[in-house]
């Protein structure tokens, strides 16, 4: 099952055994470079390829992931939405 939303960009769920995958086009390109690139070159290439509403929704969906697993990990606080001119690259 997949859906698409309004910038374009496509989100595949699909339902294996007890849990739910979902696949983000920043995460899957982030997991992918993360450790080969420097995190100053992945923040400006994300920041320039993705729009904001996508990372912004990328950063929600791996805290929610990231709620989920087990045995659970204690996070600091994140915050979840940042306005101002620099809002593209805060969430990355």
């Amino acid at each position: 099952m997949s859906s698409s939303d309004t910038s374009g960009s496509y989100i595949q769920t699909s339902k294996m055994a007890a849990s739910e995958l979902v696949l983000s086009n920043p995460l899957c390109f982030l997991s992918c470079r993360f450790g080969k690139s420097t995190v100053q070159q992945l923040k400006s290439v994300v920041s320039d390829f993705y729009k904001t509403e996508e990372l912004i929704a990328a950063k929600e969906q791996l805290l929610e992931d990231v709620s989920h697993l087990d045995p659970p990990i204690i996070l600091p606080h994140i915050p979840t939405r940042r306005e101002g001119e620099a809002r593209t690259v805060l969430p990355v």
